[in-house]
């Protein structure tokens, strides 16, 4: 038990010198993607708009327009919160395997560059790297959940998973990059027979509500594909005749999430383990 007491209060120290780290960054926003996500939190962009379609990054910046003002600097605050919710979240699904292992990850990713930059700025990488990694731990935390072959916790964990994934996909289209790594999970573990009912959860949940999306930009829109349609078109505009817009697709789902893991320290660290379970 003294163990376990001293890694969680670690922990608890550790967010807080990750949040005094982070302060002196904030000075308020910029023009470019900070501007344009406060228009569509004060309500000033064209809805069903690119970057209005990316709700899980500007909506909760409107929330504390509405409680705090709009002062500049205190909307840079919601993403500092929510990247401490998300080291919170990955230490609670790894602290069911193992509390060192957790902390020892929260660490890493607390003090990666890439994470501290975007932390301080209101743009979608911090929230995306949320949302995205949330079905993922919900996933590991529920391989190692001691209940997780109790009757209906794999439906209700593939549910919460699949809304989860939902929810990704209303906050950046880069979640799309996930799918190749839960497809490599499923038919792992459909391969060995385990966690069935999780993943037909998360898929059927996954669908449904995607289609729900779809379905409601269809009836407001007249484009039942409106997301994809507005992301292209975001791709066309910042391609260039040396680099088509096939091109640089193909590059983000190739080569270059690699290169991004390796010139970031604590995420080269991360891949470093991780290719350690091939051996």
């Amino acid at each position: 038990m003294r163990k376990i007491l001293i890694e969680d209060v670690f922990f608890v120290l550790l967010l807080g010198f990750i949040f005094l780290f982070i302060m002196p960054m904030h000075h308020g926003f910029s023009i470019g993607d900070d501007a344009d996500y406060i228009l569509c939190a004060a309500g000033h962009a064209d809805r069903y708009s690119y970057f209005w379609n990316r709700l899980g990054t500007w909506v909760p910046i409107s929330i504390a327009m509405k409680v705090f003002g709009y002062y500049g600097k205190n909307l840079t605050y919601v993403p500092t919160f929510c990247f401490l919710l998300f080291l919170s979240g990955v230490y609670a699904a790894l602290r069911l395997w193992d509390r060192t292992i957790g902390l020892f990850a929260v660490a890493i990713l607390g003090c990666t560059r890439f994470l501290l930059q975007n932390a301080s700025t209101v743009n979608s990488d911090i929230m995306i790297t949320i949302m995205a990694n949330a079905p993922v731990l919900m996933y590991f935390a529920y391989t190692v959940h001691p209940d997780k072959d109790k009757s209906g916790m794999a439906k209700w964990w593939g549910g919460a998973a699949g809304i989860l994934f939902v929810l990704a996909s209303m906050t950046k289209e880069s979640i799309a990059f996930y799918i190749p790594l839960f497809a490599v999970l499923a038919i792992g573990d459909f391969w060995i027979g385990r966690y069935k009912d999780f993943w037909i959860a998360m898929i059927l949940v996954s669908i449904t509500g995607i289609i729900g999306i779809c379905t409601f930009y269809w009836y407001a829109t007249g484009d039942f594909f409106r997301t994809y349609h507005l992301s292209a078109l975001h791709f066309v505009i910042y391609s260039t005749p040396a680099d088509p817009t096939y091109v640089e697709i193909i590059k983000r789902l190739t080569y270059q999430p690699f290169q991004f893991l390796l010139e970031n320290y604590g995420f080269g660290s991360l891949l470093l383990f991780s290719s350690l379970n091939f051996l």
